[in-house]
């Protein structure tokens, strides 16, 4: 098994959690260059980057994105890569691939993150007995400091927390009423480790998360209630901040301050929904049953 992006959250999350011998699993310890990745053809990314290998992987798993300042940018280069892996996965006859992608992935995706993973999915949808795992909000739970953390190895999540922490009054944008999911990092990591054995995803592309369908606000209440702490919320229109994020990187250009954060926090669709069935393998723990 050949694992691309070993030092991101969730491919440490899975190996953690993984109980295939570790004797078979290859951690691809390369790193992309980037201007390859844009003009080599694939070919020569293949002799450069994969011919040395030489090894009859049953399964690749990939976990990068390449993130970038520059949103066309974004979307150009992680879908090139995507390109050029299809190429070498076919070049090394691997009869299964799998792709992590995201929640916010969509065809009508409003931030660059969304739109790359989209059109990730849609090349490995084109290599036979591909899965895309569309993954929510990973989260993890520190009861001894009452935390939820997120995923970036538990810093997704550290500015909601402090503000949650330091605060009375906590902005929500817009009314909060938006679709909020999460899963649990060793669940996920947990499926991961079946799907390698399991062919029942093969040619699908499944969403990842609790099974619960919360609301932002529901999503803060239970936060709250963790906590122990009672606070107030102070609903923000969108727009609002959106055009006041504007006029901040009009006047101080150098800040560049973007709003994908909140388009990835308010844009979150589950269409591919296979819970009830993850269920028969694996016990999906609640984010609910913290309160």
């Amino acid at each position: 098994m050949l694992i691309l992006g070993k030092s991101s959250y969730t491919a440490e999350l899975f190996l953690n959690q993984s109980k295939v011998d570790t004797s078979i699993i290859t951690l691809y310890k390369k790193k992309f260059d980037k201007d390859d990745i844009m003009n080599l053809d694939e070919n020569s990314f293949f002799s450069k980057y994969f011919l040395e290998l030489n090894e009859n992987f049953q399964c690749t798993l990939n976990f990068i994105h390449i993130h970038e300042s520059d949103p066309d940018l974004e979307i150009k280069i992680n879908s090139k890569l995507c390109t050029k892996f299809k190429f070498a996965f076919n070049r090394m006859k691997v009869p299964k691939n799998i792709f992590l992608s995201s929640v916010n992935s969509s065809k009508h995706a409003n931030t660059a993150y969304g739109k790359a993973k989209f059109n990730c999915e849609e090349i490995y949808r084109t290599i036979e007995n591909s899965i895309i795992v569309r993954s929510s909000t990973i989260i993890e739970i520190d009861f001894e400091n009452k935390l939820i953390k997120g995923g970036k190895k538990g810093r997704s999540l550290g500015s909601l927390n402090s503000i949650i922490d330091r605060n009375y009054l906590i902005p929500v944008p817009g009314k909060g009423d938006y679709l909020q999911t999460v899963c649990f990092g060793d669940d996920l990591g947990k499926f991961l480790n079946l799907i390698l054995s399991n062919n029942r995803y093969e040619n699908k592309t499944v969403n990842f998360f609790t099974g619960e369908f919360l609301t932002y606000n529901q999503f803060l209440n239970i936060i709250f209630n963790f906590k122990k702490i009672k606070r107030f919320k102070i609903f923000i229109p969108i727009f609002f901040i959106n055009y006041s994020l504007k006029i901040l990187n009009f006047i101080i250009p150098r800040l560049n301050i973007s709003n994908k954060n909140i388009e990835n926090l308010t844009n979150q669709k589950i269409e591919f929904d296979y819970s009830n069935e993850i269920k028969e393998f694996i016990k999906l723990k609640k984010f609910k049953d913290l309160t």
